[in-house]
């Protein structure tokens, strides 16, 4: 919560001291998309960091433990954890066009709702209300495909990671 607060904090602070000229230039979904959106993925960047150092560390603790009881087993977990970390860094590859195309999809959404918002008179004077539900539910329905496909990822790593895991358990008793 700290890292999501003081980054917060500290772009809103850059965009007050923007000057006039560079702040008009930019939309504001853009920059609503930039201060909420990528906050979350800030700080969630870093709790997967901190979990990966824990796990790494929590890994080379059982490793040595287990070479102590037998080397063998110790290159054979060693090997199958290896080959599941290969199947996971080929399906981890595609995350970043992913995660760009939500990044975009969302400051298009958040210009969107900002944009109707704004002009939700003219939305009802021109009996629009239709069509422009119709646009905003695209929008979201795009959004959320890009959403899908990152947890789909995630939960191949999942389904990947469980068995070899469970296997090289297996091996240790």
């Amino acid at each position: 919560q700290e890292i999501q607060h003081s980054t917060r904090s500290n772009l809103f602070d850059a965009y007050v001291r923007m000057n006039y000229a560079s702040f008009t230039r930019l939309s504001v979904g853009s920059v609503l998309n930039v201060i909420t959106t990528e906050t979350q993925r800030a700080s969630g960047s870093f709790a997967a960091l901190f979990a990966i150092i824990s796990n790494v560390i929590v890994m080379l603790g059982f490793s040595i433990v287990l070479f102590f009881i037998s080397w063998q087993l110790t290159l054979t977990a060693l090997l199958f954890i290896g080959g599941a970390s290969l199947l996971v860094v080929s399906l981890v590859r595609k995350t970043p066009q992913i995660s760009h195309d939500v990044t975009t999809a969302n400051k298009n959404y958040s210009q969107l709702i900002i944009d109707l918002i704004g002009a939700f008179r003219l939305v009802k004077q021109t009996g629009s209300a239709s069509r422009v539900a119709t646009r905003v539910r695209a929008t979201s329905h795009e959004l959320r495909d890009l959403n899908y496909s990152l947890s789909r990822v995630g939960a191949r790593v999942d389904l990947i990671m469980e068995p070899f895991i469970v296997v090289s358990g297996g091996l240790v008793i």
